[in-house]
């Protein structure tokens, strides 16, 4: 719970995952690119049928992409790869998975998991297929009840494999080379084509000849090329060369004698499948660049764009026409809502705004060459956002609700984050170990040093008096915290284990969380003085943001687009499934009933809950236990507790300025257990704190309305 031009764009959503939720049944959903995600990867099969597989789904044509079904895993699925067999099973994997579907995804069948790092899947029939992952290859040949496991050439990852029969296969990858097997997969001879490339396509018209196509890493300028061979792989020739050092060669498909190349901006090339002695270069009036393409037949062609929108074009690639939708493909760097409908999401060159919870959009950007870093509101009409561009840091205010943005930088800070605390003053750390701190509106800032922190990287508020600040000081990141406004400072972890921190995240001023390198996530509840780690951490998935529906339930994402989800205080986590590419930058939750996620390749998540706790949590002392459900709430919510001794007891409820809202009263009671219910009448949304106190002690527990 984290305390000028315009284009507006209507979002469909579609659901995407139903897999355990936080509290009682909830689901994320895509929000972009629409309908699925970003797809991964397009096959045909036959005269009509294409599969697009999407990162939670897939999506199917039966009428040569005209019109498309989206069909959603329903699962905690992170499609990565496919490949069909010629039967039209297909064969799907995730990051650790194995899956299969006999009925173009209406359900999937796990054949096998427990695996690391798969990149690549290829199944020659219904019967024989192989797993690529890292070093090893997996063999089966009883449609996935056995495997027989052998090694591979190491450093090199798969990105295409091609074969002609069950015993006769090739492949190609990263760093270069060209992989063969003559004995089924049982082993692997490579060589070298092309030193530091990146060989992304191969296929074989007979057991002689083959293409490949790729790229030069290393020396980009000298261009992309495909190469050709006439003995099975034994000789290979470059048979074309694009120079263009600007331009990548993406996807390649081919109908009868004909074959389409992608990659190009504003350009497909067609080529003679069988000779490869005939280009010809196709101008298109598509404003994105296509990036994978298929051909039903020499003048209908379907396939994707930079945007991750599904295309079609009946004239040989000329013209092409829209199918799916999205916003943009570009990584949004933070995700940050006011209230269930209004909400931004900020990336490099622009930023965009919602008012109403995600359904559309509007583009906004005050300069089209800024970086939009950090965003903050303090109540519905003033917020603060913090651009760097032009090798300047800027500080923009609004005081209308983001209609109008104005400049009040202050040219000697290099603004870097932003927070504001429960009682609406705002903050924002700036380099050189200062936070700048105002207490109206922005109109004026009072400066704090923060002791032996360089290069301050992120502010997180908890209350009036406690801040943490997170620096970047090489070689180690470091804590600071103050419990007394700034006055004084203190570490809180300096370089533990070497973990890296990159999240920080606080429930209250107790209890709070780090999430850092290699997935790691730790918990302190004495306010930072002592940290346990929560998890076992994943290698290269790195935490990059958490936080917290209520006491009870939280997020984590980060790296490899993972999810990390608690039920219990961050005890446990459960890691979700993610993708090889791509990451989750930030999430932002709104309670329980809904929350948001934001990452690279123009991801936009959103998370729907009941509302309902998982269990009831106590908040609790030697004398009294206290709490609600729901919370958060819309119009009523009960108050239960427990009363270790008797007692004259008061009930009371305030919201954050320190103002008794509601008195519930005041009388002497026995121990035992009481109930009460609470309607918070005409008040508006926003935190309060239910305190019962017997004389001797208090506790409290926060309230959180929901209009």
């Amino acid at each position: 719970m984290k305390k000028l031009f315009t284009l507006c764009i209507t979002v469909l959503i579609i659901i995407i995952a139903a897999g355990r939720p936080a509290a009682g049944e909830g689901k994320w959903e895509w929000y972009n690119p629409l309908p699925g995600g970003q797809p991964i990867q397009m096959e045909k099969i036959g005269a009509d049928t294409a599969l697009a597989l999407c990162p939670f789904g897939m999506l199917v044509s039966t009428d040569q992409g005209e019109t498309w079904q989206y069909k959603p895993s329903l699962q905690d699925y992170n499609f990565v790869n496919m490949s069909i067999s010629e039967t039209g099973t297909i064969w799907a994997c995730t990051r650790s998975a194995l899956l299969k579907s006999t009925n173009f995804g209406d359900s999937w069948e796990t054949v096998r998991d427990g695996l690391i790092l798969i990149n690549y899947i290829y199944f020659i029939n219904d019967k024989k297929g192989f797993i690529f992952n890292g070093d090893v290859v997996h063999c089966t040949v009883d449609g996935g009840q056995n495997w027989d496991k052998s090694s591979f050439p190491a450093f090199y990852e798969i990105k295409s494999v091609f074969f002609i029969n069950d015993s006769t296969g090739w492949g190609c990858g990263y760093n270069g080379c060209f992989f063969k097997t003559t004995n089924g997969g049982k082993s692997w001879d490579s060589r070298w084509l092309l030193y530091d490339g990146d060989m992304k396509g191969i296929h074989f018209i007979d057991e002689n000849k083959g293409y490949i196509f790729g790229k030069n890493n290393a020396y980009p300028e000298n261009g992309k090329y495909i190469w050709s061979t006439n003995n099975s792989g034994k000789d290979w020739s470059r048979c074309f060369k694009n120079q263009t050092s600007d331009l990548n060669f993406e996807n390649w498909d081919f109908f009868e004698d004909k074959g389409v190349l992608t990659g190009l901006d504003n350009k497909l090339m067609l080529f003679n499948y069988t000779s490869f002695n005939r280009w010809d270069s196709i101008s298109y009036d598509h404003d994105e660049r296509i990036t994978n393409i298929i051909m039903f037949n020499t003048d209908v062609f379907i396939g994707w764009d930079a945007r991750g929108q599904i295309i079609k074009s009946t004239d040989q690639g000329k013209t092409w026409n829209i199918k799916s939708q999205s916003m943009t493909l570009d990584g949004f760097i933070k995700v940050y809502f006011r209230n269930e409908n209004k909400g931004w999401l900020l990336k490099w060159s622009n930023f965009y705004s919602t008012n109403d919870g995600g359904k559309s959009w509007t583009k906004n950007s005050i300069d089209p060459n800024y970086i939009y870093r950090d965003i903050v509101f303090i109540d519905d009409n003033t917020g603060f956002l913090i651009a760097s561009g032009h090798s300047n840091y800027y500080l923009y205010r609004t005081k209308d609700g983001g209609m109008n943005w104005e400049d009040i930088t202050n040219g000697s800070y290099q603004y870097n984050s932003l927070a504001a605390s429960p009682e609406g003053k705002v903050f924002a750390l700036v380099y050189d170990s200062k936070l700048l701190k105002s207490e109206d509106k922005g109109d004026s800032w009072d400066e704090i040093d923060v002791d032996s922190v360089n290069y301050s990287n992120k502010i997180y508020v908890v209350n009036e008096d406690t801040y943490i600040v997170l620096g970047n000081s090489y070689p180690s990141r470091l804590l600071n915290i103050t419990r007394n406004g700034g006055q004084t400072w203190n570490y809180i972890l300096s370089n533990k284990n070497s973990f890296y921190i990159k999240a920080v995240c606080f429930i209250d001023e107790n209890i709070g969380f780090l999430g850092g390198s290699d997935g790691c996530i730790y918990k302190t509840i004495n306010g930072g003085y002592d940290w346990e780690e929560k998890n076992d951490g994943y290698a290269y998935c790195n935490i990059l943001d958490i936080d917290f529906s209520d006491e009870s339930n939280g997020w984590a994402v980060g790296a490899m687009s993972a999810i990390f989800e608690t039920t219990d205080g961050g005890e446990t986590w459960d890691k979700k499934e993610g993708s090889i590419d791509g990451r989750y930058n930030s999430i932002y939750m709104l309670g329980l009933k809904s929350g948001w996620i934001v990452g690279d390749n123009g991801t936009i998540l959103k998370y729907t809950g009941d509302g309902s706790p998982v269990a009831e949590t106590y908040v609790s002392n030697e004398e009294i236990s206290v709490m609600n459900y729901p919370n958060p709430f819309r119009d009523m919510t009960t108050l239960r507790f427990n009363l270790k001794s008797a007692a004259h007891v008061s009930t009371k409820i305030y919201d954050l300025s320190g103002q008794v809202v509601a008195d519930l009263g005041s009388k002497y009671i026995n121990p035992g257990d009481y109930e009460m219910q609470w309607q918070p009448g005409g008040l508006p949304s926003g935190v309060y704190f239910l305190r019962i106190s017997n004389g001797k002690t208090t506790a409290e527990r926060k309230l959180i309305l929901e209009r």
